[in-house]
């Protein structure tokens, strides 16, 4: 004791962090998107600056997410990732692939308690069409492979994953064949072998129709 020599001092809260009632019950009344939701909804979530209320956190959280700020998204999978994976999962994927800090460790700890029919709708409805422009060049196509497979800079996608990863591997790309082996492997690992054999012969398929109908080969760089 006498080596540490603790101090003890008598510090006043920090009042400044407290949100106004009238402000925290504006937002909470609210229909639209309060312009402070990330705010209210970040001080709900911890209980420093209004009482702790998970419920009221995340709606208000839900609200910015929807409308686009990966934050909030990232605080929402975070506070569910464990106790509702199939919910934070959706949220997860927005703040990834916006490159929120965390976000993609807590994209997989989502992930992993996801159901795979789940976590493939969800992945679809992210996500949209294939890219004209990567057609063109083989880097490009291994770029989107690898970009939907890890799910930063682009909501993670295994099945555009796999499409990109098949063209680049017909183009001749080592690369590209050892990302497509790597989404089966982690299949395999999921359990979900079988459902993902169905879904690659679609993709499979989808494939093929697009290297002959958009004639791939001829407008390679």
């Amino acid at each position: 004791f006498d080596a540490l020599a603790p101090v003890l001092n008598d510090h006043a809260p920090r009042l400044d962090t407290v949100i106004p009632v009238a402000v925290l019950q504006s937002a909470l009344n609210s229909e639209e998107v309060p312009p402070n939701a990330l705010e209210l909804g970040r001080a709900m979530l911890t209980g420093i600056g209004t009482p702790r209320n998970l419920n009221s956190a995340l709606q208000l959280l839900a609200k910015a997410s929807r409308n686009g700020d990966a934050e909030a998204a990232f605080l929402i999978a975070g506070a569910l990732a464990e106790k509702d994976p199939g919910t934070a999962y959706g949220h997860a994927l927005r703040a990834a692939a916006n490159n929120v800090p965390g976000a993609l460790a807590v994209l997989d700890l989502a992930e992993r308690g996801t159901s795979y029919d789940r976590m493939i709708d969800l992945q679809n409805e992210a996500g949209g069409g294939p890219d004209p422009a990567v057609y063109g060049s083989v880097l490009a196509m291994r770029q989107a492979a690898r970009g939907f497979l890890n799910g930063t800079g682009r909501y993670r996608s295994y099945s555009a994953a796999y499409y990109w990863a098949s063209m680049a591997a017909a183009a001749g790309d080592a690369s590209g064949a050892a990302i497509r082996d790597e989404i089966e492997e982690l299949m395999r690992l999921r359990g979900d072998e079988a459902a993902w054999s169905k879904e690659i012969t679609s993709l499979e398929n989808g494939v093929l129709r697009d290297w002959i109908n958009k004639d791939v080969p001829a407008g390679l760089k």
